[in-house]
């Protein structure tokens, strides 16, 4: 007779879990009080009086009056009982049992993924009937909406295919930027030497830009300046770039420079030469299991170059003013807090 007035119920974390028993314990407590005191008769008293009150509108017409308000009484009477039993009067004792979650599965696919089995046995925690002692129970009706809605949400959870989290990508590269003070220097210089140069001359040859060009050379690593002559491999640093060598060809009437020392790379060098170039130390700034992620979705170079694209925006690449402002304000307030003059 203990299990037919049990209802076994589950929930999916054990925050839920605590909550919900503890709710129906405070919901017992509160119909007790109702029931101890007399407010859970109200309806029905309500509903005596209601239908005495609209058989003396009626008249005395009818001489079956009386027959007819007692049947309307009864009436209303057992559906009122019936409601009171199954939506109020707390029957079925509550066992609930914590899902059984595959956290890191979870992670990859975005969704809650629960773990191997399903809903066979074995697939949830220990069950929770109390708190501090007091045992939660809940009505008939309650039970079942609680059942069917998990079951037909977790139902809809399991449905949804395995993907990547997309948002969780998108949002790990916003936390990105570029932190070095020498390399945010030198994209800086990048783009007044190379890009600026490249997308004037561009513009001053007129003619209709195509919208996917239009966006193409609408930032430093743009392929088509790359890969057209006239563009970036006709401009050059305006200083010796660390990592690249000293070509006699190249650099042999440039000042500051000579065998043994660094050489003005063009722009192309500078921005795609393996392990020196921009490109791939940008690359390095971005964390590896970031990249790992990242790679697990997309596989081709122009999903690289568009996480490279928003990582020297100029919102990401503090220029190198912005440090020596922080550095001259950490010196003023040093020196206000000891009392010497910066």
């Amino acid at each position: 007779m203990g299990s037919l007035l049990t209802a076994p119920l589950v929930v999916f974390d054990y925050f839920a879990n605590a909550m919900t028993l503890l709710g129906w314990i405070i919901n017992n407590a509160i119909w007790n009080v109702m029931v101890g005191t007399g407010i859970a008769a109200v309806p029905f008293i309500t509903l005596v009086l209601s239908e005495w009150f609209k058989a003396r509108q009626e008249g005395d017409e009818a001489g079956t009056k009386g027959i007819l308000t007692v049947n309307r009484i009864e009436t209303r009477l057992y559906a009122m009982i019936l409601a009171y039993a199954f939506t109020c009067l707390p029957l079925l004792q509550v066992q609930l049992a914590t899902a059984d979650i595959d956290e890191s599965r979870s992670l990859e696919c975005g969704t809650r993924q629960f773990a191997a089995g399903g809903w066979s046995e074995g697939a949830f925690g220990a069950t929770e009937s109390s708190i501090g002692g007091q045992q939660a129970r809940i009505p008939l009706w309650w039970a079942g909406v609680h059942a069917v809605s998990h079951g037909l949400t977790a139902a809809a959870i399991h449905a949804i295919p395995c993907s990547t989290d997309f948002e969780s990508i998108r949002m790990e590269l916003d936390l990105h930027s570029v932190e070095d003070p020498g390399l945010q220097q030198e994209v800086g210089e990048f783009q007044r030497q190379c890009f600026g140069p490249a997308r004037n001359r561009l513009l001053q040859e007129g003619g209709t830009i195509e919208a996917t060009r239009a966006m193409d050379v609408d930032w430093i690593g743009s392929n088509y300046f790359q890969t057209t002559p006239g563009y970036y491999d006709s401009f050059y640093a305006g200083r010796p770039i660390a990592g690249f060598p000293y070509d006699a060809d190249r650099d042999v009437s440039r000042p500051n420079t000579g065998p043994g020392m660094p050489g003005y790379p063009s722009c192309r060098e500078w921005w795609s030469a393996e392990s020196v170039g921009l490109r791939a130390r940008l690359h390095e700034e971005v964390s590896p299991g970031f990249w790992d992620d990242f790679r697990s979705v997309f596989t081709s170079s122009d999903a690289e170059d568009y996480v490279i694209r928003r990582l020297v925006s100029p919102a990401r690449v503090r220029p190198a003013a912005t440090w020596i402002r922080r550095w001259w304000a950490f010196v003023a307030w040093t020196a206000a807090a000891s009392g010497m003059p910066p």
